[in-house]
């Protein structure tokens, strides 16, 4: 009798099944090696984000796996900065997410970083107490009647501070929290996505 030998991939082992087949499954233990920090602690970076996104999308995470081929896919082909640095943002969006996905109902909260953009040279003028006392600002929209109290847009004649909620965004997040951590972790991209240039945030940690 012919002796078959075949490699068994990383996070499965070999089982036999009911009908006497032997059959691949998921590692029980791999699975419990599972990263259960929290997510601010877990995503540092965009090749972290990636990361998550990886492994939901091994899970059957539809999303997870189309923003990632949207990305690869086309990120030696963007011209512009501003469009990869929303592809990029949009992956970072999700993975500090986590499981969570704006559904846009009229109850439902999201949260956004705002920024306020400073010339090199107006930094320098800035004492250090005043740096950490406006690190970030978050904002919400203006709100006559309660009706315009949104995110996530900007409009030249109103400048960055201005946000209606008929004109939202994909890049929200599910808490206050998490938006602060984003708009400082991810400073430099956040500054490519709204303005196309390089941005060096006087604090990113």
């Amino acid at each position: 009798m012919k002796e078959i030998t075949i490699a068994v991939p990383d996070g499965m082992s070999a089982e036999w099944n009911e009908d006497g087949m032997l059959q691949l499954v998921k590692d029980n233990a791999q699975e419990q090696k599972r990263d259960d920090r929290p997510v601010t602690e877990r995503i540092k970076t965009f090749e972290d984000a990636c990361k998550e996104l990886g492994r939901r999308a091994e899970n059957g995470d539809e999303d997870a796996a189309n923003l990632l081929a949207d990305y690869e896919n086309n990120k030696d082909n963007i011209l512009n900065k501003e469009t990869l640095a929303y592809m990029k943002l949009a992956i970072i969006t999700a993975a500090i997410n986590e499981e969570w996905k704006p559904e846009f109902t009229e109850d439902e909260y999201r949260w956004y970083p705002y920024f306020l953009l400073w010339t090199k040279k107006e930094l320098e003028d800035k004492t250090d107490e005043w740096k950490d006392k406006n690190q970030l600002l978050l904002w919400g929209g203006y709100a006559y009647s309660g009706s315009s109290c949104g995110l996530a847009y900007a409009v030249s004649n109103h400048a960055f501070s201005d946000a209606t909620a008929h004109c939202g965004s994909r890049l929200a997040y599910k808490t206050e929290a998490l938006a602060y951590y984003s708009g400082r972790q991810f400073a430099q991209i956040w500054c490519q996505y709204h303005t196309g240039k390089e941005g060096t945030p006087w604090r990113n940690s």
